[in-house]
């Protein structure tokens, strides 16, 4: 296992795993875990929160076009049958600078499949009032590169977890859990009002939303805030998990018109997301 790295400030800690997909696999308020704890996380998707990048959620089948150039992805079987949330949850990122309560970790990607380079820096700061998250990008190729950003945090759940969050309308997911239809007024809508995440799946993706979703649960509520404009929630059947992935792009933009983001060569134009936890 490689080594992680542990801050602290105050009443809050987390660890860090960066050459594990630039993971997060602890944080923790008073001793009590925010995010779902994973000591011995052997994979990205056990561990706590990861980064979403070059692009966030899925691609259709791995397919898209851009400035007349046709891309197509490898699509690992346990993905399913598109693309997913790009290359930097499945390598290893480096540390570039350390203190005892934040760190800043790297990581480039050559081309290959995806054929433009890349620099993608993450950024970790235990605050005052919780802990700061930011994930920036940068285009190192000599073209323009379409993307998104994310993050996806996994938090506890109970039978008593609520939710309450603002959004404009809904992604629905199809059978392969790819977003296939936009709808405002949709029974996928109800819960988000109400509370309580429903017992069956939901793997949706709502917005725009204001960037702040409330958790509540019997121990404490804790708020998320995100200059994100779309939110992922993913929330398996019988799990003690739940997911809320802020996303600066709903899921297969780069094949509907206006869904992605452009970050140019040279780092003239760069793309960044903020998150921030905040417990009480």
């Amino acid at each position: 296992m490689d080594s992680d790295i542990r801050l602290h400030r105050g009443d809050f800690a987390c660890t860090l795993r960066p050459r594990l997909g630039g993971a997060i696999t602890s944080f923790t308020w008073r001793g009590v875990p925010l995010l779902r704890p994973a000591p011995d996380a052997a994979q990205v998707t056990d561990c706590a929160c990861f980064p979403l990048v070059p692009f966030a959620n899925r691609i259709a089948h791995g397919r898209f076009s851009f400035e007349g150039q046709d891309v197509v992805l490898p699509v690992p079987p346990a993905d399913g049958p598109h693309a997913l949330h790009g290359q930097g949850w499945r390598a290893a990122w480096e540390v570039v600078d350390q203190a005892e309560d934040r760190a800043i970790w790297d990581y480039h990607h050559t081309p290959d499949a995806w054929p433009w380079a890349y620099e993608a820096v993450q950024g970790v700061d235990l605050v005052e009032g919780g802990m700061d998250l930011t994930l920036s990008l940068w285009g190192r190729g000599e073209t323009a590169m379409p993307a998104s950003l994310g993050f996806h945090p996994y938090f506890p759940r109970s039978g008593a977890t609520q939710l309450s969050f603002y959004a404009e309308g809904v992604w629905t997911t199809d059978a392969d859990a790819l977003a296939v239809e936009w709808v405002e007024d949709a029974p996928e809508m109800d819960w988000i009002y109400s509370g309580r995440l429903p017992e069956g799946l939901v793997d949706h993706c709502y917005g725009p939303w204001d960037g702040r979703v409330l958790i509540a649960t019997p121990e404490g509520r804790l708020t998320l805030t995100s200059d994100a404009s779309w939110l992922q929630v993913y929330a398996p059947p019988g799990a003690d998990y739940f997911c809320l992935e802020p996303v600066t792009r709903p899921p297969d933009g780069f094949n509907r018109a206006d869904g992605t983001d452009v970050v140019t060569p040279g780092g003239l134009k760069l793309l960044s997301l903020e998150l921030r936890f905040e417990p009480d």
